[in-house]
């Protein structure tokens, strides 16, 4: 059977390192076959790149594909989102970069298929591709945000900061793999001003990604007079703080990392409250999508008695 390899939706999906590549690579020649199915969607491939990539090397490996049903792109591009946030050790910035995606896709598809979060108040009914008064992304980034444990800030300036990557691997190829794996360091303000930039203004932009002393630059500390807020106030689209503002401070607490100074007990406890966010939502994802699974008796003592490792760890902190 051949299958297509959609560039939009591979794209969507931390790509694996070489060692990753190569590792599953022999465990599939090991198995003598592909354990886990192709899922696809009209066959092109929504999950299985790599196991794909291999087969096609290794014509007598023999794999199965699960075909899904989805109402359109945007509802394929969402179910990778969430199943990629759910899976392996991604970093903050591959993570934004998946929420930002997501939000991006959910919003397209509540424009054109009408929103299902739409209250009872909206002028009209939600549906015909049509955008009706309620029918706004603020619900969408409220439904996101409550599901992963973040703010609709950290949604929203998600968001941006996967559009400032995607513009700046076209000037840039390959830039967008350096910024997400976390092989070059940028910072999150300077990725959401590439997404709010001029289309000519950008590629200047990107080529600073690059410099030095545009990453390790100190992050300004002064507090402004109220008078400075009430003139950024007209210009800023995040609430009350301007957009160099919103993006810092939605870093330094929705897991957006701002720029490295001297560890503080604030540092700490945003890595450990980020990683005990990270817990949760995996937690709550895997009981999601294996419901029968866990429900069953006999699992459900062997999961308990993984979350008794994880109490006792916690009880003996400081101990």
């Amino acid at each position: 059977m051949s299958l297509i390899i959609d560039d939009e939706f591979a794209g969507k999906i931390p790509p694996l390192t070489e060692e990753e590549y190569r590792q599953l690579e022999e465990n599939i020649l090991a198995d003598g076959k592909v354990i886990a199915p192709l899922i696809t969607w009209n066959d092109i491939i929504v999950d299985g790149h790599n196991r794909y990539r291999i087969v096609q090397d290794h014509p007598e490996i023999p794999y199965e594909v699960l075909p899904m049903e989805f109402l359109d792109r945007y509802a394929v591009i969402v179910w990778i989102c969430r199943n990629q946030l759910g899976r392996r050790n991604l970093t903050d910035e591959q993570k934004k970069f998946l929420v930002g995606k997501r939000y991006e896709a959910e919003k397209k598809q509540e424009l054109f298929h009408g929103n299902q979060y739409v209250g009872p108040n909206s002028e009209e009914e939600s549906g015909g591709g049509k955008k009706y008064q309620n029918q706004n992304s603020e619900t969408t980034s409220e439904k996101i945000a409550q599901e992963i444990g973040k703010s609709e800030k950290y949604v929203r300036l998600a968001e941006e900061y996967a559009n400032g990557v995607e513009a700046a691997d076209e000037f840039i190829p390959g830039i967008k793999n350096d910024i997400l794996s976390g092989k070059l360091k940028c910072r999150d303000k300077d990725v959401i001003a590439i997404a709010r930039a001029s289309p000519e203004a950008r590629e200047d932009l990107v080529r600073k990604l690059q410099a030095p002393s545009s990453r390790d630059a100190p992050v300004p500390t002064e507090i402004s007079s109220p008078e400075d807020d009430e003139e950024e106030d007209s210009e800023a689209p995040f609430d009350e703080e301007s957009d160099e503002d919103a993006a810092e401070q939605a870093g330094q607490s929705e897991g957006i990392p701002a720029a490295h100074s001297e560890d503080t007990i604030d540092d700490v406890m945003y890595e450990l409250n980020d990683a005990l966010e990270s817990m949760i939502f995996r937690w709550n994802f895997c009981f999601e999508t294996h419901d029968a699974i866990y429900r069953r008796k006999e699992n459900l003592k062997k999961i308990r008695l993984l979350a008794k490792e994880g109490i006792n760890y916690l009880k003996n902190i400081g101990g």
